[in-house]
């Protein structure tokens, strides 16, 4: 059960998107795959083709007593997922309370979860430092951290970075949205590429309307434009992924 964690310091930088469509992208490769929701903000459906967020996740189930499985779908895409389901504020603060107190727990329930076999489980997550991105982390074989060639992206990232080393967990950075068009995007993918350098994932993901366009229509990328800019980059980025060596599980 190998698991991969989407990351960022910010908010509105693609995560969400970049969980559907790389778990589309996987299970064209031939791999089981479960995304799980650890963002309070429960979009992650409506990215798997779903016309409404769903009331019932496993964080609403959880604080109702209930178990995990009654909140599972399956999309027609045959990804699996858990949303975090509709949860009030006041129970947030309970469970991220919790989740403060009990670093691993999310990682010590997927380890009691029946039934996940060789399955990879990408979780999506809100902005970094919130308690749920932390018990991502603390779940994942392998971090994706995603950054937009952008001002605002780069403020936290060092602290992060920082964090990442501390846990020792493999990691790597992946640029979405880019523009190839301005000079300065241009110029922050050529510092990260030699900052990083095996770190940086060789595949950025371009800026491109068709990603908008299957959103709003409810349709799947993969399906609706086989041939946009960005459904070739999260290919690429998911063969990258799949060829690391905390990832391999699970590939026939």
């Amino acid at each position: 059960m190998p698991r991969l964690a989407l990351v960022s310091n910010v908010g509105g930088c693609g995560r969400t998107s970049l969980v559907a469509h790389l778990a589309r992208a996987f299970v064209e490769q031939g791999r089981r795959v479960l995304a799980l929701e650890c963002d309070p903000a429960n979009l992650l459906g409506l990215h798997l083709g779903l016309a409404q967020a769903p009331e019932v996740g496993w964080a609403s189930a959880h604080l109702a007593g209930q178990d995990w499985d009654a909140a599972a779908w399956q999309n027609s895409e045959a990804i699996a997922f858990l949303p975090f389901g509709e949860v009030a504020c006041d129970q947030l603060t309970v469970l991220e309370s919790m989740l403060r107190a009990a670093p691993r727990w999310l990682a010590e329930r997927l380890e009691a979860q029946p039934g996940l076999g060789d399955a990879l489980v990408l979780f999506d997550t809100p902005p970094w430092p919130a308690a749920l991105a932390c018990q991502a982390v603390a779940a994942a074989d392998f971090v994706l951290v995603v950054l937009e060639a952008e001002g605002r992206a780069w403020v936290q990232w060092p602290i992060l970075q920082e964090s990442l080393a501390a846990r020792a967990c493999p990691y790597a950075v992946l640029v979405n949205r880019l523009d190839s068009g301005l000079p300065l995007e241009r110029d922050c993918l050529t510092v990260l590429q030699h900052q990083l350098g095996e770190r940086f994932v060789p595949y950025p993901v371009h800026r491109d309307e068709a990603v908008r366009l299957a959103f709003a229509q409810c349709v799947s990328l993969w399906d609706a434009y086989p041939h946009s800019q960005a459904r070739r980059d999260i290919a690429g980025v998911a063969t990258w992924l799949a060829a690391q060596a905390a990832l391999a599980g699970g590939v026939p």
